[in-house]
C-alpha cells in the first residue's frame, strides 16, 4: 500500500510532493515541528493564568492533571525550546514557575488550615462527649 503511494509521488509536481512529505513528517512527529519558544511561552503563560483563575474549584483529580501539565511545561517542552531561550525568556519562565508554585503553596496552606479547624472541631466534640458523660 505504501509502495503504491510512493510510486505515484513522482507523478505529482515537486511542490505537491514536498508539501505531502512535510505534512507526513508533521503528523509523524506529533505535530511538534513548529513548536517555538514563542509558542512555549504563550502556552505556559496561558496555563498559569487559567490555573490562577480556577484553582479554588479544582478537585484532587484536577490538581493531578494540572501538576502533570506543569511538569510537562517545566521538563519536556522546556527542553524542546531551551536553546532558543534568551535571558529575558528565562526570566519569564522563572516568573511563571513562581506564580504556579505560589498557587500550590496557597492551596497547601488552605488545606492545612482546614485540617486544623477540623481537628479542633473534632476535639471539641470529643471533649463535650467526655464532659457530658460525667
Amino acid at each position: 500500500m505504501i509502495k503504491s503511494y510512493l510510486s505515484r509521488l513522482h507523478s505529482y509536481s515537486p511542490l505537491t510532493t514536498a508539501l505531502f512529505i512535510v505534512a507526513v513528517l508533521y503528523f509523524v512527529t506529533g505535530c511538534n515541528l513548529i513548536y517555538s519558544k514563542e509558542t512555549y511561552l504563550k502556552d505556559f503563560a496561558q496555563f498559569v493564568l487559567e490555573t490562577e483563575q480556577n484553582y479554588t474549584n479544582y478537585t484532587r483529580q484536577d490538581w493531578e492533571n494540572t501538576d502533570l501539565k506543569y511538569a510537562k511545561f517545566t521538563s519536556e517542552l522546556y527542553q524542546k525550546v531551551y536553546s532558543e531561550l534568551a535571558s529575558e525568556d528565562q526570566r519569564q519562565v522563572g516568573k511563571l514557575k513562581i506564580r504556579y508554585e505560589t498557587i500550590k503553596l496557597k492551596v497547601e496552606i488552605n488545606n492545612t488550615i482546614q485540617s486544623i479547624k477540623d481537628g479542633v472541631e473534632q476535639t471539641s466534640g470529643a471533649l463535650e462527649e467526655l464532659v457530658g458523660d460525667k
